[in-house]
């Protein structure tokens, strides 16, 4: 019983750091986009996905950075719209038109 009580007090504490954790990553990645670093910012991005392989926004944030340094980005994008939680929902709808 005993366990099954520390189990549920600490289960919220432990979720709580990973979403934690996971927003110092976004910022991390904001950071560096803002100063022009991109390739930094994707492999930030890289490293929520590879903790969190169902982040649609985290896949289309990269997307968007692939995009602007001229590599592919569409596996990315419909990675990102499979699990949704995009920021911008247009390009999900209208993605085959970027992706052919």
């Amino acid at each position: 019983m005993k366990l099954l009580l520390i189990s549920f007090f600490l289960f919220p504490l432990l979720l709580f750091g990973q979403t934690e954790e996971l927003d110092k990553k976004f910022t991390s990645a904001e950071t560096h986009i803002k100063k022009g670093k991109y390739k930094k910012a994707i492999k930030v991005y890289s490293k929520i996905i590879a903790k969190d392989e169902h982040n649609g926004l985290a896949y289309f944030k990269r997307a968007m950075l692939k995009n602007k340094i001229g590599r592919d980005f569409c596996s990315d994008l419909k990675l990102a719209c499979k699990y949704e939680g995009v920021e911008q929902k247009s390009a999900c709808e209208n993605h085959e038109l970027y992706c052919q």
